[in-house]
């Protein structure tokens, strides 16, 4: 096998649909953001969209971040403890761009105040998200076109690049192989057992020290 050359082997279809369940929940959970954002006048593009997925209340005391890379905050005395967003830079400006400041104190911390609300929304779904594993099939496949929240065209070539299997080396070219044999080996085995009535566990057990063991059975009785 060449160096850097790669075999496709096959496709987990059992994962593909399983990431595809995850995409269309996904993008529903998305577009209830993508509502509640709009409805507070924030214009939808994909950055947005990547922040929401990806966004996350950190805290910082005295100034200090306790976690790494913040991208907002307010100012804090030595022993106060605030919270902060993180990876929330495009959010940010949207909101901003939304709602300027207007140099108004008591209007700026309204919305100050709005804005927290709005992502305390927004993060309430994010982590629902998060909870279920979506947020990496729609960073890859979500997109935002004529601002409606929906999938990216090529969305299958990405579950498929996510569920293949593919041989890199000479040594998993030899693996596969001697995979297959025992695939070959247990299917004739299976076809010698008309009635169907076994598991491979029932026939086979496994040592301690990881060898396998055949577990004799009545041969006569399938002959």
């Amino acid at each position: 096998m060449r160096k850097e050359e790669k075999i496709f082997v096959l496709q987990d279809d059992f994962k593909a649909d399983e990431l595809r369940r995850d995409l269309y929940t996904g993008l529903n959970q998305l577009r209830r953001i993508g509502e509640i954002l709009q409805g507070s006048g924030i214009i939808l593009t994909n950055e947005v969209i990547n922040d929401c997925i990806r966004l996350k209340r950190a805290f910082k005391q005295g100034g200090r971040a306790l976690t790494k890379n913040c991208n907002a905050g307010s100012l804090a005395t030595p022993y106060e403890v605030i919270s902060v967003w993180e990876n929330a830079e495009h959010l940010f400006e949207a909101f901003e761009e939304a709602h300027h400041k207007t140099g108004n104190t008591a209007f700026d911390e309204q919305l100050s105040e709005q804005r927290e609300k709005l992502f305390e929304k927004v993060l309430k779904i994010t982590e629902k998200i998060n909870e279920h594993g979506r947020a990496e099939i729609l960073l890859s496949c979500a997109c935002v076109i004529d601002g409606q929240i929906t999938a990216r065209a090529d969305f299958e070539d990405e579950i498929k690049k996510a569920t293949s299997v593919y041989i890199e080396s000479d040594e998993a070219l030899k693996l596969m192989k001697l995979h297959q044999q025992a695939e070959a080996a247990l299917n004739r085995l299976h076809e010698a057992i008309p009635c169907a009535i076994f598991d491979v566990q029932d026939i086979f057990e496994t040592l301690e020290d990881g060898t396998i063991r055949l577990v004799p059975f009545d041969y006569n009785r399938f002959v």
